[in-house]
């Protein structure tokens, strides 16, 4: 069954579970930083003899390290994994964020910033 955002932001706040989110975490504020999961596309790029090979992948994204200015790292949710990730900015014709890599569980992923 598929998830939706509300189960996504249970994700989140389980396991930042006693962690305060009005603190500085890796120098964010989770609260001024995490949004509602809304579902995204991010460009899954790879290297291949010399040429990028992208790929679509459908997530959540949770987090936008500078959310004012949409730019910066984006820390997304992959269902079809069940791991956390970061995304940002790629070539400037790319029409959606281009996946950096999965860390496993939010507060790696945060830590991987």
């Amino acid at each position: 069954m598929a998830m939706t955002s509300e189960d996504v932001a249970e994700l989140v706040r389980t396991q930042i579970a006693g962690r305060d989110s009005s603190a500085e975490w890796y120098g964010l504020v989770l609260d001024q930083c995490l949004i509602q999961p809304a579902k995204i596309e991010v460009i899954d790029r790879q290297a291949k003899d010399g040429k990028f090979v992208d790929s679509m992948e459908s997530v959540w994204l949770i987090l936008e390290e500078r959310p004012r200015e949409k730019n910066g790292y984006k820390i997304v949710f992959s269902e079809r994994r069940g791991m956390f990730g970061l995304a940002t900015s790629g070539f400037p014709t790319d029409r959606f964020p281009v996946l950096c890599g999965f860390y496993g569980d939010f507060p790696t992923t945060l830590e991987s910033m």
